[in-house]
């Protein structure tokens, strides 16, 4: 492995259900020099102390997710939701680990990413990502929510305006997921029902 350049993203479900979780991170710990460790979480089990392992353990940074600002947020994923990802956020960042949020655009928190990205800069998050709704799974409720491709490629264009919002000391930055090459397409080639998604 050269160094530098693996990462090992644990995911779930919810990692910090599972009692082997820190057993496994000390194994990783072992190859830190090597190997960059991320833990994608919804951040219900955060506590101080666990943060605190988590540094000790030389995890490289936590992924948590929110869908916009509380009252978005909480009618996507549960009353009380938003508070408790923003206490894991702010346990973490106070144990200075690297933190950022996944959002997944819909209609229903379109209007709210730059709201939320400034927010989240100022509790100290590194990075918001944002991500197309795939109706699958727990995402085929929200189909009716989905962005067309052309307002998927307006935000993309849009983000780059975002992006510039935010000094180069702020250490903040907004991102998009393999798809963000749609927003190099001519509006012809978005309704195509032959494109998909674009890697860029």
């Amino acid at each position: 492995i050269r160094r530098g350049f693996a990462r090992i993203n644990i995911g779930g479900g919810e990692p910090f259900l599972r009692k082997d979780l820190f057993e496994f991170l000390s194994l990783l710990a072992k190859y830190r020099d090597s190997v960059q460790t991320f833990i994608m979480t919804n951040g219900s089990f955060i506590t101080d102390s666990i943060g605190k392992e988590l540094k000790k353990l030389g995890v490289r940074g936590v992924q948590l997710s929110l869908e916009g600002l509380k009252e978005t947020n909480d009618a996507i994923r549960g009353k009380g939701a938003f508070d408790k990802t923003i206490k894991a956020i702010k346990l973490l960042r106070k144990n200075r680990i690297f933190t950022r949020v996944s959002l997944t655009l819909t209609q229903m928190n379109l209007g709210e990413v730059e709201a939320l990205a400034a927010y989240l800069k100022e509790i100290g998050v590194s990075r918001l990502g944002t991500r197309r709704l795939v109706p699958s799974g727990r995402g085929e409720q929200l189909r009716e929510f989905m962005l067309s491709p052309l307002e998927q490629r307006d935000f993309y264009l849009k983000r780059a305006e975002m992006k510039n919002s935010f000094d180069e000391k702020d250490k903040f930055s907004i991102s998009n997921g393999c798809e963000d090459g749609i927003a190099a397409l001519s509006k012809e080639q978005l309704l195509s029902k032959t494109h998909h998604c674009v890697r860029n």
